[in-house]
């Protein structure tokens, strides 16, 4: 399952690339062929990203879940995962990060 709060113009593309059988993304509306600047999902940001990995939890009981995020937004979810990681945050994020518990990564220079 790849889970972004990126909008599905590219992300569902994006995970079958990659080789996940499903992506939860933030939906856009279209009206007549274009887009018409809104959404038709929730923008899967903050709590709302928390809200899918608690949906993904009922629906996959018993089942470990591994995420990674990237700013300060992201750590709603990430303490409610099984192996959550910090990666390329900045000071404030890492900080954060670290009160939680949630691991801190630097892959820039990897």
């Amino acid at each position: 399952m790849l889970l972004s709060a990126s909008v599905d113009l590219y992300v569902p593309r994006i995970g079958q690339r990659l080789g996940f059988d499903e992506t939860i993304c933030t939906g856009v509306a279209w009206r007549d062929g274009q887009l018409d600047g809104g959404l038709t999902t929730a923008n899967r940001r903050g709590e709302e990203k928390r809200r899918c990995i608690d949906a993904l939890r009922q629906r996959f009981a018993g089942a470990r879940i591994a995420a990674y995020g990237n700013s300060s937004s992201d750590l709603p979810h990430l303490v409610a995962v099984d192996r959550p990681v910090l990666v390329n945050g900045g000071r404030g994020a890492i900080r954060a990060a670290e009160r939680l518990g949630v691991l801190v990564e630097d892959w820039r220079n990897n």
